[in-house]
C-alpha cells in the first residue's frame, strides 16, 4: 500500500452561530502502487475535502494518513518538500490553478527549481520533455494560460504535477470543466501515463462512466462517510447500498428505445443533513426507499458483505439481500 487513511475526519467550524460542518467522518481508504482508486458521490459529500487532506493542503481534525510507509496525523506539520514529491494534486479547473502571469515554461520550471530536479541549464529541455509526455509540442513553452484551450491547460497542469516526479496523483474532477469532446483525450492520456510511469491515482469524480473507465477500486461517499467500496465491477454492476443504486440509475442511458424516458432522479436531500452532524440512525434514511425501523435507530457500519465488497447498510446486510434484491 502506497497511500492509506485511517479514520480520517475533518470538521469545519460553523460561522455566524451555525453548527460545525462534518466534511469527513471516519474515512479509511487504501491505494496500491500503480492502481486507481475512484471516489464518487454527489457534490458536498466530501470528495474535494479528502483530496486536499491527501495532498497536504489542509490538516485533518482526527485520523491519520499513511504515505509511502510514513504516518501523518492531525498533529503533523504542513507538508514538506518530500511529501510534495510523493503526491501531487491536479485541480478541477486548470485555468484557475495556473498563474496567469507565468508562461508554461515558467510554471513548470518553477517546480523543477524548487525541488532541484535538474540543473538550471537543462530546465528548458526538461520542460519540453514533460510537454511531450502530455502530447503538447515545444512551442507551447512561451504561452500564457489565457492562450490555452481548456484541454491544453489541463495537459499543462498534469505536466506541472509530473515535474515533481510523484508516485501518486490526486485527480479532483480533472475533466468536469472540459468540453465533452476533450474529456476522452484527457482520460486516455491519464491511462497512458499511468502505464508508462506506474503512477497511483486517486480519481475523484461524480461521473460514473469516467470512474468505471479508469478505476480498479471504487469508494462511494455520502455526507462525509463511505457507504460502499470494492472492485469497480461489483460496486457499479451489482451495488449493495441503495444510494449507489440511485447514483447508477440517475446516469442517462444512450439507448434510442429509452430516449423518451427521463433519467431517474435521486430523492432530494434534507437541508439539515448538510451539516453531517452525528445523529442516531443512518444518514441516508430520510432519502432511502428501502428504509426500515432499524435504519432510524442505529447507524450502520461499513462491513464486507460479499468478499471484498463492503457496504454500510442494514438492508444490504439483512436477509433481503439474499433473495435477489441486490442490484439496481
Amino acid at each position: 500500500m502506497i497511500l492509506g487513511t485511517d479514520q480520517l475526519s475533518k470538521v469545519y467550524r460553523g460561522r455566524g452561530g451555525r453548527p460545525p460542518v462534518h466534511a469527513l467522518s471516519g474515512v479509511s481508504i487504501a491505494l496500491e502502487a500503480g492502481s486507481t482508486l475512484g471516489i464518487v458521490g454527489e457534490s458536498g459529500c466530501g470528495k474535494s475535502t479528502l483530496a486536499r487532506l491527501l495532498a497536504g493542503l489542509e490538516s485533518p481534525t482526527a485520523g491519520s494518513i499513511s504515505l509511502a510507509g510514513a504516518t501523518l496525523d492531525s498533529h503533523t506539520s504542513p507538508p514538506s518538500r518530500e511529501r510534495a514529491r510523493l503526491i501531487q494534486l491536479v485541480f478541477q479547473d486548470p485555468h484557475s490553478s495556473l498563474n496567469p502571469r507565468l508562461t508554461v515554461e515558467q510554471a513548470i520550471g518553477e517546480v523543477l527549481r524548487v525541488h532541484a530536479l535538474v540543473e538550471r541549464r537543462r530546465v528548458h529541455d526538461r520542460v519540453a520533455e514533460l510537454l511531450e509526455m502530455v502530447a503538447l509540442p515545444e512551442r507551447f513553452v512561451t504561452r500564457h494560460p489565457h492562450e490555452l484551450s481548456g484541454g491544453q491547460a489541463q495537459r499543462v497542469a498534469i505536466a506541472r504535477a509530473l515535474a515533481a516526479q510523484p508516485q501518486i496523483l490526486v485527480l479532483d474532477e480533472p475533466t468536469s470543466a472540459l468540453d465533452v469532446s476533450v474529456r476522452a483525450e484527457i482520460m486516455n492520456l491519464l491511462v497512458r501515463l499511468q502505464d508508462e510511469l506506474q503512477l497511483g491515482y486517486v480519481f475523484i469524480s461524480h461521473d460514473l462512466a469516467m470512474v468505471r473507465h479508469i478505476s480498479d477500486e471504487i469508494v462511494v461517499m455520502y455526507l462525509g462517510k463511505i457507504v460502499e467500496q470494492g472492485p469497480y465491477q461489483r460496486v457499479l454492476d451489482a451495488p449493495l447500498h441503495p444510494y449507489t443504486r440511485a447514483l447508477a440509475a440517475a446516469v442517462p442511458v444512450a439507448d434510442p428505445d429509452l430516449a423518451g424516458q427521463p433519467p431517474a432522479r435521486l430523492p432530494a436531500a434534507q437541508a439539515a443533513a448538510s451539516t453531517g452532524a452525528a445523529e442516531a440512525g443512518c444518514q441516508y434514511e430520510p432519502r432511502c426507499p428501502l428504509a426500515e425501523a432499524i435504519c432510524r435507530q442505529s447507524e450502520p457500519v461499513l462491513r464486507c458483505l460479499d468478499g471484498s465488497h463492503a457496504a454500510a447498510c442494514h438492508v444490504a446486510a439483512g436477509p433481503a439481500r439474499l433473495t435477489g434484491t441486490r442490484g439496481g
